[in-house]
């Protein structure tokens, strides 16, 4: 990605989080980056494109892309990399280059938005969904054979458990503006899921 093109990212993430798309104007979009009209329209030909690739840049560096380096042989140590991995950041930045834990309820309705507007982004969000489960599933299935968990619970079903709870207690945080907490949060409840899990 060329600089000039990093740059409108980050302009134009500030301005679809501050005003949503509906508000964003092209012409916004263009001032606000400080370049020519002929320059910008190289990179992007309309509102909708730049809010493409602003979403995408988003998702990305919030998403995990390699699973097995966060543990293939124990779930403890799968769900505290997976903190530890959100606490580095996952050593991606997100668009303006602000910790990736740093979002707020506008980076739900740029999500939200981005349902409606991006054809597939559905899909992609369930594709992500499905890999994340099947990593679980994974790390759960080996804790199980090698008897660090005992629960008779199906995996499926103790993967969602983490993944649901994860996802609540985020949401929860976000609007209680304590997501600076996530990572302490975090690991409290999925610690004592774990120790229920080797209970059972």
């Amino acid at each position: 990605m060329t600089e000039t093109k990093e740059h409108i990212i980050k302009v134009a993430t500030a301005l679809f989080l501050g005003r949503g798309f509906k508000e964003v104007t092209m012409k916004q979009l263009v001032e606000s980056a400080g370049i020519s009209k002929g320059a910008f329209y190289h990179y992007f030909k309309s509102k909708e494109q730049v809010f493409e690739e602003v979403v995408m840049s988003f998702f990305n560096s919030m998403k995990i892309d390699d699973y097995d380096l966060l543990s293939t042989t124990s779930l403890k140590e799968f769900y505290t990399n997976w903190v530890r991995n959100i606490s580095e950041g996952n050593n991606k930045k997100g668009p303006g280059d602000k910790d990736n834990t740093d979002f707020n309820q506008n980076h739900y309705y740029l999500i939200f938005d981005a349902l409606r507007l991006i054809p597939n982004f559905q899909k992609v969000i369930d594709e992500e969904i499905n890999k994340e489960t099947e990593a679980w599933v994974k790390i759960i299935d080996i804790s199980k054979s090698n008897n660090e968990i005992t629960s008779t619970l199906k995996s499926t079903d103790i993967a969602k458990l983490f993944m649901y709870l994860s996802d609540g207690l985020t949401t929860n945080l976000m609007f209680l503006n304590k997501i600076s907490t996530i990572r302490i949060e975090s690991l409290k409840v999925w610690d004592n899921i774990y120790s229920l899990l080797r209970k059972n």
